[in-house]
């Protein structure tokens, strides 16, 4: 007693830095009396199994009694319990390093122990000791259940191909120098040390996710069917969303159906429970939970019905139809953006591999694109915030039409512009007919499709039956235009019937004297400028004619 007085009043004289220097000093001279005594570095042995009996190991017991000795000098604070942390991490670390050498079960027996013990200790008595020897077991042991987690997701995603096996499917052997059966103890005691070392919030959803991880994987790594494997992944991903939990339902679900991929049944019944998850999600009132679930639906409905179409033995260019359909139904059944996105989504991937396997893919192509224009336009009529997709339904109608015009050779501008241009005008006379006050613009772009693109024939193609029906059809929308007072029909009739005109007589003007028309040309500049003010009046009367019409 006399000689610890002592010295705990030389350590409140001299003070912490003098004792830290005097400490370095030491371990200065122990390691030059180590070298001098003619021993090798402590850690050149090859064998880590007798370290604890060698000699070796003085070097980290002299660094551990050194931090020993200025934890009990200094004063009761910060160094202390940094100190006597250093000298428990140092001693741990002498005492584990030998388990290296005994194979990876007593590696992981070693690193549970050591994380029960410091735990215990941390809850009893000295939890800022124990912050150094855990976080020293923590890294080893959060890297021994990483590698074993991983090499039970290798050897399930490792199967095979997709639809190649039968619901049957079993894992491979399990590998001898593995120790699976750790895997749940190591996770509930970094659990349980990070709970009583540190300030982390107690998350219990969290713990469970993490010991359910440790336990799939151990399950994983055995020869077990891939059905039990799925099978706790599904119930997983279920609890999750009952729970509230979308991210991580979303996640383990899309998880479970990537491993199911090499049966076509145990997909289809994986797929069958993410329908059941996104329906929960879609129940709650919360708006990420929705949102999820708005996204899983479609997806997963599509997959069940490709692997189910699998099961049944359906031809691949055949499956894309009903998958359009459903998508398309769910999408109109539930109005949402994030519906619509991924039933759009399904439905595309779903289209693109049926055309792969195709016999005929132009005619597929317009099939499909029907069923995807019919459905769309459907939406748009059904509810009153969704018009605006009649126009991207006509589109893909269109499209049908014309892939299907394409593949049995017509030529013809007008059968591609034709149809799509009288549903324009028929749209703008609807439109006319409910607003009174509405401007007859809106009949501009159908009358421009259906004669346009004929026009542009008719320049390459003067003389033909084709340039009469033009001609007939801009007089007639002259002669409509002025009879109700409508200025788009008078305008792209008079425009595209001059421009025809012109086309026409210019074959023979080309074969006229060039004198004849310069005299000609002479004669109505002439004429206009003599006439020059009564032309711009009548310009002006044209023009203010034009602007009254409708």
């Amino acid at each position: 007693m006399l000689v610890l007085g002592t010295a705990a009043s030389l350590g409140r004289l001299v003070g912490a830095r003098v004792l830290l220097a005097a400490g370095a000093l030491a371990a200065g001279t122990w390691w030059l009396w180590l070298l001098l005594a003619g021993l090798e570095d402590a850690f050149t042995d090859p064998s880590l199994a007798g370290l604890w009996t060698s000699p070796n190991a003085l070097p980290l017991l002299g660094a551990a009694a050194l931090l020993v000795c200025l934890a009990a000098l200094l004063h009761p604070g910060r160094g202390t319990w940094v100190s006597a942390s250093g000298a428990a991490t140092i001693v741990t670390l002498l005492l584990a390093v030998p388990a290296v050498d005994e194979g990876v079960t007593t590696i992981g027996l070693t690193l549970f122990a050591a994380l029960v013990a410091w735990s215990a200790v941390a809850v009893a008595a000295w939890r800022v000791v124990t912050f150094g020897p855990l976080a020293l077991v923590a890294v080893p042991a959060v890297a021994f259940t990483a590698a074993h987690v991983l090499v039970a997701v290798e050897r399930v995603w490792s199967l095979g191909i997709p639809f190649a096996s039968t619901a049957g499917v079993r894992l491979g052997s399990l590998v001898p120098d593995t120790s699976p059966l750790l895997l749940v103890p190591l996770v509930a005691a970094l659990l349980a040390a990070a709970w009583v070392a540190t300030p982390l919030p107690r998350d219990r959803f969290v713990a469970a996710a993490l010991l359910v991880v440790a336990a799939t994987a151990t399950v994983a790594s055995y020869a077990v069917p891939l059905a039990v494997v799925l099978g706790l992944l599904a119930v997983a991903a279920v609890a999750a969303a009952w729970l509230g939990r979308p991210i991580v339902a979303s996640v383990v679900i899309v998880v479970t159906i990537s491993a199911a991929l090499p049966s076509a049944v145990l997909t289809l019944l994986v797929c069958a429970v993410a329908v059941a998850v996104a329906a929960l999600l879609l129940r709650s009132r919360d708006r990420v939970s929705t949102t999820v679930g708005g996204l899983l639906l479609p997806a997963a409905s599509a997959a069940a019905l490709w692997s189910g179409a699998e099961v049944a033995d359906v031809a691949v260019d055949l499956r894309a139809i009903p998958v359009l359909i459903v998508a398309g139904l769910l999408a109109i059944a539930r109005p949402r953006v994030e519906v619509e996105a991924s039933a759009v989504l399904a439905g595309l991937v779903a289209a693109l591999a049926s055309l792969d396997a195709a016999p005929d893919q132009p005619t597929a192509l317009a099939v499909h694109l029907t069923v995807a224009g019919v459905l769309v336009i459907l939406s748009s009529l059904l509810h009153q915030d969704r018009r605006v997709l009649a126009w991207p339904g006509g589109v893909l109608l269109a499209a049908a039409t014309w892939v299907r015009l394409a593949d049995l050779g017509v030529e013809a501008p007008e059968a591609y512009t034709l149809p799509s241009a009288v549903v324009l005008i028929m749209v703008a006379l609807y439109r006319l007919q409910r607003t009174p006050e509405s401007r007859t613009a809106l009949l501009v772009p159908g009358l421009t499709l259906a004669t346009v693109p004929s026009l542009l024939w008719v320049l390459a193609d003067p003389v033909s039956p084709r340039a009469v029906l033009l001609g007939g059809a801009c007089l007639g929308l002259v002669l409509v235009g002025a009879h109700f007072r409508w200025s788009a029909p008078l305008a792209v009739g008079a425009l595209v019937g001059g421009l025809l005109v012109v086309r026409e007589v210019a074959p023979y003007a080309s074969d006229l004297p060039q004198w004849v028309l310069i005299g000609f040309a002479g004669t109505i500049l002439t004429v206009v400028g003599v006439t020059w003010e009564q032309r711009v009046l009548e310009l002006r009367r044209a023009t203010s004619y034009l602007g009254r019409l409708r």
